[in-house]
């Protein structure tokens, strides 16, 4: 891709044992393609299993990202995630259809830190609340609100259109409180001194385990 079209990639695939790991980088239009291409390609090595999706350090990107990447886990035209405005949940529903190439891989970790936000931490809170996946590192960020822009009526100056930007929405966390102020919390806070004996209350695949305590408290891999 950056060879073609001076693309800068957005996602980093390997396999560690029967672990197929994929580190998100950010999200970009081209994410989702990319994505796409890992799992194909890794469609070919026997024995995987698992799969490991690392945001740690994602910024996030544009919010109907996860409408997509959620698709090619549970199928189309599903419940993904709520948008809370002014009182009323805003339903969101799966656009991509199921990728059947994923129903190989039984378990499913996501590494988050600090510095996780906005659609990486919705994408989290959504893959936790299904119970797709389990998370494992720190806290998220909390930056969880939908912008929008507004004309104002009022003319200030004839030569002049003048917009408001306004908080227009809010995403919801797995227990349906705001992510923005909160973050996201994970099942396994690499924080705590025993959180590699507590992989275990998660996960049932030695090997995923074994990966997971020796990367999840170190930087990602690219």
């Amino acid at each position: 891709m950056y060879d073609q079209n001076q693309i800068e990639p957005t996602v980093f695939s390997r396999t560690i044992g029967t672990t197929l790991y994929l580190y998100f980088n950010k999200i970009s239009p081209t994410t989702l393609q990319e994505f796409n291409n890992a799992i194909d390609d890794a469609s070919t090595t026997p024995k995987l299993g698992s799969m490991i999706i690392d945001f740690r350090g994602n910024v996030g990107g544009s919010l109907d990202f996860l409408q997509y990447f959620l698709g090619f886990f549970i199928g189309q035209n599903q419940y993904a995630f709520d948008l809370f405005h002014q009182g009323d949940y805003q339903v969101q529903r799966t656009v991509a259809s199921k990728l059947t190439e994923i129903d190989r891989y039984k378990e499913i970790a996501i590494l988050t830190d600090d510095m996780t936000q906005s659609t990486a931490e919705l994408t989290t809170a959504t893959f936790k609340r299904f119970r797709l996946a389990h998370v494992v590192g720190a806290k998220t960020r909390g930056w969880g609100t939908v912008e929008n822009t507004y004309p104002l009526q009022t003319i200030i100056d004839a030569n002049e259109k003048y917009s408001l930007l306004l908080v227009n929405s809010i995403t919801l966390r797995d227990d349906n409180q705001p992510i923005e102020g909160r973050g996201v919390e994970p099942d396994v806070d690499i924080s705590n001194k025993n959180w590699k004996q507590e992989l275990g209350n998660y996960f049932n695949s030695p090997e995923l385990i074994a990966v997971l305590r020796q990367i999840a408290a170190e930087p990602p891999i690219q």
